[in-house]
């Protein structure tokens, strides 16, 4: 585990395989295992909404493995990433790239932590996703990364088991609770029950604001829950329970603009 970290670096874009221009930048600060990335983007000459998968590179045993740690919505050419990861994910870092991961133009970005002759836009992220599905990682908070779906429900009984397997576990609500950072692409793998959690005005406000849901499983029982994240207020619990959100767990992870910070949770009914 790295103590401190701090590292500073242009992002540039690349087409067929060439450096065209710098475009931003990334930042990374942490320390005693959790560090905080920002990434910045702008490009005012495209103006169109991409959304970009964002992965850093480790050297492990002579090998480059790339892990996705999230993803960047860009718009109008200005996108920023914001996210939290442990330190073992960049222990032997030599660098992060972007990637277009819809329809679109294919756009490739990328910035190097080290010299090293390595195209990293070239390594294959699929095979390192398969290798570590069954080796969850456990952070105190990990950004969740996106994942593609078919729009269609998972059994009641696997679609954390899913999940689970795509993204890294997190312990941000205590050691009694296994909880998984999901995004809007990963609603259609909950249950059909939780339409009426999530088709409403309170959990798409804080959905918005916080652009995360957490996916959550009490160890000991295996009950299933769904929370969105907020700050206890009198006013928002009795929202909350209008709503379903009956109970507030409060977070591990702190934030500048919150003191209470935490999440609403709703109970899925398995």
């Amino acid at each position: 585990m790295l103590d401190y970290v701090r590292r500073l670096s242009y992002i540039y874009m690349y087409e067929n395989d060439k450096k065209i221009s710098n475009v931003g930048f990334v930042k990374m600060d942490g320390r005693d295992g959790i560090v905080k990335v920002i990434i910045n983007i702008r490009m005012p000459y495209r103006n169109e909404l991409r959304l970009l998968s964002v992965m850093v590179y480790n050297e492990e045993e002579e090998e480059i493995v790339p892990t996705v740690i999230g993803e960047l919505r860009l718009e109008k050419g200005n996108g920023e990433y914001r996210g939290t990861i442990g330190s073992d994910l960049i222990a032997n870092s030599i660098g992060i790239s972007l990637q277009s991961n819809d329809n679109g133009e294919p756009l490739q970005f990328a910035s190097y932590f080290k010299d090293i002759d390595v195209n990293i836009l070239k390594i294959n992220v699929q095979e390192t996703v398969a290798k570590e599905e069954n080796e969850p990682i456990y952070n105190i908070d990990i950004q969740a990364e996106s994942l593609e779906t078919e729009n269609c429900y998972c059994e009641k009984q696997d679609f954390f088991e899913k999940l689970s397997r795509q993204y890294c576990k997190c312990r941000i609500l205590g050691d009694e609770y296994e909880c998984i950072r999901i995004c809007d692409s990963d609603i259609s793998y909950l249950p059909k029950e939780c339409n009426g959690l999530i088709n409403n005005s309170f959990f798409q406000k804080a959905k918005e604001f916080y652009k995360h849901i957490l996916l959550i499983r009490h160890i000991d029982d295996d009950t299933c829950y769904i929370g969105v994240p907020g700050c206890y207020q009198r006013d928002d619990k009795n929202t909350a329970e209008l709503f379903g959100f009956n109970r507030f767990l409060f977070s591990k992870q702190r934030r500048d603009d919150c003191a209470n910070y935490g999440y609403w949770i709703a109970n899925i009914d398995r």
